[in-house]
């Protein structure tokens, strides 16, 4: 129902990497969908550098830093993500079944993290899943699509005293942060001193399910009761 709290995934649009940039930068204010409050960002998890990026392959290590594949076991990385956007994006707290490699090109990302154990400080809570879709006027519409999905409400601006004793990692330009599986991480960017958008790509490394992720199955449903 309209008003009541939600859980959105985005909405997805295909265009030119130029008219990404334009939205982004706000200079395109009279294409359809930018007088909306759009946040560009591109941030879809589906290998999108080894797909859409390809390109950039000859400038992007395709399975991270030469000592990857044999920190991680051997096999190559199961997605590589390329991200790019500006401070008006954050990701709220959630976890990830992988081994995490978050490179930073341009900008600053900032992780706050909680260690597998401490997962009822991120306060989940069940809500309506649902989509955000272009309206026929100004703005968009939240369209249910009838599940429910248990997420943080967190918010770094809103509750900061939630995020009291959370491990900060700032992540500059030129660094390569290990988010380790199972960690729950919030996460905020900059753009670079001269204004450039926060480019970063992330490799994905499957995790070994063996006694840590028992472990974390074990610090969730402990959570679920307190």
């Amino acid at each position: 129902a309209r008003g009541l709290p939600h859980f959105c995934l985005p909405d997805y649009r295909t265009m030119t990497f130029k008219s990404f940039l334009e939205r982004l930068n706000g200079l395109n204010a009279t294409s359809t969908g930018s007088t909306r409050g759009d946040v560009p960002y591109i941030q879809l998890q589906n290998n999108s550098l080894k797909t859409e990026f390809s390109d950039l392959l000859g400038d992007v290590p395709p399975n991270g830093p030469e000592w990857a594949l044999e920190a991680f076991g051997g096999c190559e990385p199961e997605a590589v993500n390329v991200w790019m956007g500006d401070e008006r994006s954050h990701t709220s707290f959630h976890k990830d079944h992988y081994e995490n490699l978050y490179a930073v090109i341009s900008g600053s990302k900032t992780f706050l993290l909680f260690p597998p154990h401490e997962g009822f400080r991120i306060q989940k809570q069940t809500y309506p899943a649902a989509s955000f879709k272009l309206s026929e006027g100004a703005g968009y519409d939240i369209v249910p699509d009838g599940t429910t999905i248990s997420w943080s409400p967190l918010d770094l601006e809103k509750d900061p005293r939630s995020f009291e004793g959370a491990i900060r990692c700032r992540v500059n330009a030129g660094d390569v942060f290990y988010l380790p599986a199972l960690w729950f991480h919030y996460v905020t960017q900059e753009r670079d001193a001269d204004g450039s958008p926060n480019k970063s790509v992330n490799y994905w490394f499957d995790m070994r399910f063996g006694p840590s992720y028992l472990a974390g199955q074990l610090a969730d449903a402990l959570s679920e009761e307190l």
